[in-house]
């Protein structure tokens, strides 16, 4: 089954994410430890840390600093230097990432029964400004500033305007995979989800991200499974394909695909490529890293981690792609040629659950960890 992959990552991840959740303090704000640099200037421990009441989950990062999941039960927004924000109080808060964008943090619940909403919060206050209700399992969310474009597991694929107006719904032609991602390109005003159609394999979607019309899409095969998709340079998307185990620039304006890049494995569809300036870095199943530029197609450099990656979302510093293993084990490459870079955040207790970078430091989310913590590094 193609699903496999996707079904051990989401239930790794969920056991991680609401399976280890301490008791709840109404109220209590993180502990925060500041730690100097030695003569050296070499930090000998985290630069602060933030303790939850609830153990942390999926953090993103944005300008004004990092919003975290507080188990299944808060979302909390911290500053630069890792004091709070705020914290709204969200019950059954599902394992996806928070979307930052156009003034809002869109979280999402899961509850039993198959009911489910995606909540909007104020990015400056925590306060809620609006939610959807939908039915089966939510998905992830992607911001624009003109649009907050979510998705289910089933397949429903919304729009909304950053004020909650409806804009369009629709149904894919198959279903999403839990923590994948959708990529919208606003040059060409594409929105492009990968899903899994029976009968049909995987299948890379392209819609109007105005009306929500079909603008058509990629036959991905039928076998193995490819990763998510994210945009690439103006007018490019970017994704690694499991029948021929290749990463994938396409060219929106042709529809067609600019280059193929033969990778050593297939990929995860909840695994992200991430893309600055004309680089994009993929990692494979096999945890093959693979950094190509965008313009020519060339590989940059490859760099094999030892270890399987499910579930992987890369992160570009200025000199460095972050990523980890299956297991939580953190890695740092050079941004250059893929060697590998000692990176102080790979130490410590505890599973790394998530990571965001935020003002040049490199933001860690643990679990199973004594205590569990949000910790602030250096970024390599």
């Amino acid at each position: 089954m193609q699903w496999n992959a996707t079904v051990l990552a989401a239930t790794f991840a969920s056991l991680l994410f609401a399976g280890c959740s301490t008791p709840h303090a109404a109220g209590a704000a993180p502990h925060r430890r500041e730690t100097r640099a030695t003569s050296r200037s070499a930090p000998v421990g985290p630069l602060w840390e933030a303790h939850p009441a609830t153990a942390p989950g999926a953090i993103t990062a944005d300008a004004a600093g990092t919003v975290l999941l507080g188990g299944d039960r808060e979302v909390i927004a911290l500053d630069h230097d890792g004091h709070e924000q705020w914290r709204t109080a969200i019950a059954d808060l599902s394992i996806e990432y928070p979307a930052l964008g156009a003034g809002l943090a869109v979280v999402s619940t899961a509850r039993a029964g198959g009911k489910a909403d995606f909540v909007a919060l104020d990015r400056a206050t925590g306060a809620r400004r609006w939610h959807v209700r939908v039915a089966g399992t939510p998905g992830p969310v992607t911001v624009s500033p003109a649009h907050v474009f979510m998705v289910t597991q089933r397949g429903e694929l919304l729009a909304f305007s950053p004020a909650g107006v409806p804009q369009w719904r629709i149904q894919l032609l198959g279903t999403f995979s839990s923590r994948g991602a959708i990529a919208y390109d606003p040059g060409t005003s594409t929105v492009a989800s990968v899903v899994f159609a029976l009968h049909r394999g995987w299948l890379l979607e392209l819609h109007d991200g105005r009306t929500g019309r079909d603008v058509g899409g990629f036959d991905l095969g039928a076998t193995d499974p490819p990763s998510a998709v994210a945009t690439g340079l103006p007018h490019q998307l970017v994704l690694g394909t499991g029948d021929t185990h290749e990463l994938l620039v396409i060219d929106l304006d042709a529809r067609v695909v600019a280059h193929a890049i033969r990778t050593d494995a297939a990929f995860d569809p909840a695994s992200v490529p991430v893309v600055a300036n004309d680089l994009a870095v993929v990692i494979d199943r096999r945890g093959t890293v693979i950094a190509v530029n965008l313009r020519t197609g060339e590989v940059r450099w490859e760099r094999p981690l030892a270890r399987p990656v499910l579930d992987s979302r890369p992160l570009i510093s200025a000199d460095a792609v972050v990523v980890a293993t299956w297991g939580g084990s953190l890695n740092a490459l050079a941004l250059a040629d893929g060697r590998a870079l000692p990176l102080a955040a790979a130490g410590g207790d505890g599973i790394p659950v998530a990571f965001a970078l935020d003002a040049g430091r490199l933001v860690v989310a643990r679990r199973l960890a004594t205590p569990n913590r949000v910790e602030a590094w250096p970024a390599p």
